[in-house]
């Protein structure tokens, strides 16, 4: 005879057993997998890592800047604004483009409403004559509106752009809230459009957008 404490030692110990068998038919049986292995983790490349945050952080700035435009004088209805409204292919008579009067040193400003790093400024060419009228204009980066803003440093010359074709400018470690572009002598001034591109202090954060930007380009994905 069993002792009431005994049954209930001797209960309990069967109960056990029994569970412990039912889990070996079910591993058996392919029902609970056997237990694995603690695999030791691996330590992070923490130069990958920082360089995907590095990455990640400047995907983040590379934005086409925007702002109010301005131009020395206006030909007929062809206002300042046509050069930043996102349309770049101008079939018509400089139908989506900018022109001015025919003036001494005509120009055209964008105000960035704040002070950038510029890293690029493309510019398109009008799609139905005279491509040769941007010949020798400057393009002009800065905070001065002494002379217009035309004072400030110079970015590139533009030595020409085809009819239609837009062409990039790389202006590294050039600050400002003004971008100009501005023709010496007596001339007209148009343009089709215009893209401001920011950019970062040192020359090294510049290359690296500039060469994702280009692989962008490429795949006809360009920011």
């Amino acid at each position: 005879m069993f002792s009431v404490s005994s049954l209930e030692y001797h209960l309990i110990k069967k109960n056990v057993k029994i569970k412990i068998l039912i889990l070996i038919q079910k591993q058996i049986k392919g029902k609970v997998p056997p237990p694995q292995k603690k695999r030791k983790r691996r330590k992070k490349n923490n130069f990958l890592s920082k360089a995907t945050f590095l990455y990640a952080f400047l995907l983040n700035f590379i934005v086409k800047l925007s702002g109010h435009a301005v131009q020395s004088s206006v030909l007929e209805y062809y206002r300042a604004d046509r050069a930043v409204d996102g349309i770049k292919h101008a079939p018509g008579p400089a139908s989506f483009c900018t022109h001015t009067n025919s003036e001494t040193n005509p120009w055209w400003r964008l105000d960035l409403l704040d002070n950038y790093y510029i890293r690029t400024v493309i510019i398109t060419n009008r799609a139905d004559c005279c491509p040769e009228r941007l010949d020798g204009a400057e393009i002009r980066i800065g905070n001065s509106l002494e002379n217009n803003g035309n004072n400030n440093p110079i970015c590139a010359v533009i030595a020409s752009i085809p009819i239609g074709a837009s062409h990039s400018y790389s202006c590294p470690d050039m600050e400002g809230r003004y971008m100009n572009i501005v023709v010496p002598g007596n001339r007209y001034l148009t343009l089709c459009e215009v893209e401001v591109y920011r950019g970062f202090p040192g020359m090294y954060l510049n290359s690296l957008i500039n060469t994702h930007t280009h692989t962008l380009w490429c795949k006809n994905v360009y920011f």
